[in-house]
């Protein structure tokens, strides 16, 4: 028998935070915004793992981590902030 990776199932229940978060709140935008996050958060590992080791992979820590603080961060942030938050 094979056990799930753990990684896809926390991409799927922090995804799935976010997606009721979302219906809690009546906000479609806060659903947009954090799969923007997650987005960005996964493309700026992405090209700093490529820049530092010349490797391409599938990242879902980044997209983890990138949920993460979709989840947890401002409810409504400014476009700024959609973008320097992954980054930073």
């Amino acid at each position: 028998m094979s056990l799930i990776n753990i990684k896809y199932f926390m991409v799927a229940y922090v995804g799935a935070l976010l997606v009721l978060g979302s219906f809690y709140f009546g906000d479609v935008a806060y659903l947009w915004k954090g799969l923007l996050i997650a987005a960005l958060y996964m493309l700026f590992d992405l090209l700093w793992t490529y820049a530092r080791d010349r490797v391409w992979y599938l990242p879902s820590s980044s997209v983890i981590s990138g949920f993460i603080l979709a989840v947890v961060g401002a409810p409504a942030p400014s476009i700024d902030l959609l973008i320097l938050l992954p980054f930073v």
